[in-house]
């Protein structure tokens, strides 16, 4: 701090400058008050987004595709296709659900393997459905011969 008086220096604490003897007066030192700040929790809050629903769905689609087209595993087509459609959708509706597309995917490949397996079925068990599908069969049948 420096003297009104005179301009010299003076030492803290000292009550009258040194060079002239003039009274110091101290000046009041602004009050640094400690900041204290609030503690900010953690955000260990984090949601795990959920593909399991989706995953399994879209299995169960490639395996009921897959089944769908052999005559005595249609009654297991149509059951897996089953659950893996509501696999789907409830992976398709969940909030935290991860791999829409794929649950997605698997809900077409459940729906069409189970329509597929259901016609064949249909078209062994009923004569007039089994006649509209005799072409596709012919052809199917052609096809079979040129590979041989």
């Amino acid at each position: 701090m420096y003297c009104r008086s005179c301009g010299s220096f003076v030492n803290d604490g000292k009550a009258y400058c040194s060079n002239c003897g003039s009274p110091v007066i101290q000046q009041p030192q602004p009050v640094v008050q400690p900041v204290c700040q609030q503690p900010v929790a953690a955000n260990n809050n984090t949601v795990k987004r959920s593909k399991g629903f989706a995953i399994a769905g879209f299995c169960l689609g490639f395996e009921t595709i897959f089944v769908c087209w052999v005559i005595f595993a249609n009654a297991l087509s149509v059951l897996s296709g089953l659950a893996g459609s509501i696999l789907c959708i409830v992976g398709l509706v969940k909030k935290n659900g991860g791999f829409k597309a794929m649950a997605a995917t698997g809900l077409i490949m459940n729906l069409l393997g189970m329509t597929v397996a259901i016609l064949i079925w249909v078209a062994m068990f009923v004569p007039e459905v089994g006649k509209v599908f005799e072409p596709f069969y012919n052809v199917i049948n052609e096809l079979w011969k040129m590979k041989s």
